[in-house]
């Protein structure tokens, strides 16, 4: 009878290392971006940020639908040379079903340039396909009340979300695209019902590296109101995100 032939068992490297792979990739197309953006902060209005982002979470026992969440950040603003805000967002939600949620939570903003501070309380209503194509689709609605101390009256702001992970194949990494609309609803008597303020349109890989844990890292370009498309701010974006 022939020895058993040994399997070798696989190695960690081995395991990380195709989503490495796309990083690399990724990492290219940021330093080129970074790079023309960089140009375009020199000559136009636009602005280049690097924004670092923690968010730890949990679900409390696989049983419970209750789950929490504490989200700090940092973005760094001026080509990313001082610090232009400091976040920090505590929250609290609720599993009505497997693929939707609800949850109310506070965030404190700090703009140390502008010296101006917010207090910040919303509530949201989230959908998660999680067999959407190769991938998964993400819906979400949140509504804001924001007390700014350069203002007198809460502004009330909209803001809707739609994001999409399409699975990477031989990686357990996956491409995350996601776009985010900022609507206010009482900025003033002139101003119309659901105004439109901003929008966030990201790229990039969301990276698990273990069971509790990934990174997401990529680009995101914010236009505002009011702004021609070349005049858009320019983001590379690092998130974290632990759970417990």
């Amino acid at each position: 009878m022939p020895p058993h032939s040994h399997i070798p068992e696989p190695q960690p490297w081995s395991l990380i290392r195709p989503p490495l792979r796309h990083l690399q990739k990724l990492s290219l197309v940021l330093l080129a971006s970074w790079g023309c953006a960089h140009a375009d902060a020199a000559a136009e209005s636009s602005d280049s940020q690097i924004w670092l982002s923690t968010t730890i979470k949990t679900n409390g026992n696989k049983s419970s639908r209750l789950h929490y969440a504490l989200e700090g950040q940092i973005r760094l603003s001026d080509r990313a040379s001082r610090i232009g805000t400091m976040l920090i967002r505590p929250s609290v939600g609720w599993r009505l079903k497997p693929d939707k949620t609800i949850a109310i939570g506070y965030a404190y903003v700090d703009s140390p340039g502008n010296k101006a501070t917010e207090h910040r309380a919303w509530q949201e209503f989230g959908y998660h396909d999680a067999g959407f194509g190769r991938g998964s689709l993400k819906f979400r609605t949140r509504l804001e009340q924001r007390w700014r101390s350069d203002r007198a009256d809460p502004v009330w702001r909209m803001r809707q979300r739609l994001s999409y992970n399409h699975d990477l194949p031989n990686s357990t990494a996956s491409l995350l695209v996601t776009d985010e609309v900022f609507l206010k609803l009482n900025e003033s008597a002139s101003a119309p019902f659901l105004d439109y303020e901003q929008n966030w349109l990201f790229s990039g890989l969301d990276i698990p590296y273990d069971q509790s844990a990934s990174l997401k890292v990529g680009y995101q370009m914010i236009h505002s109101k009011g702004e021609a498309i070349k005049d858009s701010d320019h983001v590379i974006l690092i998130s974290l995100t632990r759970s417990l």
